[in-house]
């Protein structure tokens, strides 16, 4: 039995998943729409890729079919855009390796500075392609995510803004979000596979974030435009 391919196809059928799927999908198809590329596949769920064969994902899930999935991932691209990574000092483990702490702190800087553009720039720069090749591991992702977070813990965000009156959930949803988007933007290089960067999203939202999501009512009230009001 292979557990392994088991806990894959676990993984990519969990909400989750799907949603991060989606929302790529959709970042995509604003790409694709600003640059004049053609849209036609990227109709559905997920098209054909470069990273990846799989088609029509999303009629597993509970929550990732029609409209309502559509609504949350309109919500948290909103969310997304309406947020700027902070300038702050990157604070990464000191345990961290070497190498790893400058692959960080390199694609910070690529996602604060190119956005969409990433893959276009890395392109650009066949040291930084080396140093991807094969060195994006879970624990870089946490590394990463936590670097775009400023080093504030998960679950404190009210210890950790800045702005006395910021509520708790605006903050924790924007940290979910930008979840979302980073996912998207290295699913995008070249040298990440798809399904790599939406695995590691997903077990980073299942580990720090789903949970204080089914708390307050599961993906759909929260992130919709009216529930999302609701937290506002």
């Amino acid at each position: 039995m292979d557990t392994s391919r088991d806990a894959m196809e676990e993984e990519e059928e969990s909400d989750e998943f799907l949603l991060l799927d989606k929302y790529c999908t959709r970042q995509e198809m604003r790409r694709l729409y600003r640059s004049g590329a053609p849209l036609l596949v990227y109709c559905q769920g997920s098209g054909p890729s470069r990273h990846s064969n799989a088609t029509g994902v999303f009629k597993q899930s509970s929550i990732a079919s029609g409209f309502s999935s559509m609504n949350v991932v309109e919500s948290l691209a909103d969310i997304a855009d309406s947020v700027q990574i902070a300038e702050g000092d990157l604070k990464t483990e000191d345990s961290s390796p070497e190498h790893q702490q400058d692959l960080v702190e390199k694609l910070v800087e690529l996602l604060k500075k190119e956005g969409d553009d990433m893959n276009e720039k890395i392109k650009q720069n066949k040291v930084l392609q080396q140093q991807l090749q094969g060195a994006i591991s879970y624990s870089l992702f946490e590394r990463l995510m936590a670097a775009l977070q400023g080093g504030c813990p998960v679950g404190s965000a009210a210890q950790c803004t800045s702005a006395p009156s910021a509520s708790e959930a605006r903050l924790r949803m924007e940290q979910i979000a930008w979840t979302f988007e980073v996912t998207h933007r290295l699913s995008a290089i070249d040298q990440i596979p798809k399904r790599r960067a939406l695995s590691f999203g997903s077990r980073y939202l299942r580990q720090h974030h789903s949970d204080w999501v089914q708390q307050h009512g599961g993906w759909q009230k929260v992130f919709t435009v009216k529930g999302a009001h609701g937290f506002i």
